[in-house]
């Protein structure tokens, strides 16, 4: 590890913001990781967890949808052919994603349609 980099975490973990450089040659670096990235904590998720609380939109691919619907690819695109399903946003050329709280809304109206009440 680079000195610059030992000097830049060590700032992070003491609150300061980091030291400065500025090297015109070196090609354009990455953003530094949160503080708590660096110590080991699980912050992206404790951070997404927050979002989520606060109703901000999520957007979701393929795979964590039919972990989430527990459904197959082509029974996914079925029920959307029918209606049955949320649909994908376009989020650029060809790729799709899903709104989460639409899939997860879909997945607890099954609940409710399989449970009658009594």
């Amino acid at each position: 590890m680079s000195n610059r980099t030992l000097q830049s975490i060590t700032a992070l973990r003491a609150g300061l913001a980091p030291p400065v450089v500025e090297d015109k040659q070196a090609a354009p670096r990455r953003p530094v990781l949160s503080e708590a990235r660096i110590s080991g904590v699980a912050a992206p998720a404790a951070e997404r967890r927050a979002i989520s609380r606060q109703g901000s939109l999520r957007l979701v691919r393929m795979p964590e949808v039919k972990a989430i619907c527990g459904l197959s690819r082509s029974s996914i695109y079925h029920l959307i052919q029918e209606g049955r399903f949320p649909a994908p946003v376009a989020i650029g050329g060809r790729a799709r994603a899903w709104i989460k709280h639409e899939v997860e809304g879909w997945v607890a109206q099954r609940i409710r349609a399989s449970r009658p009440h009594a």
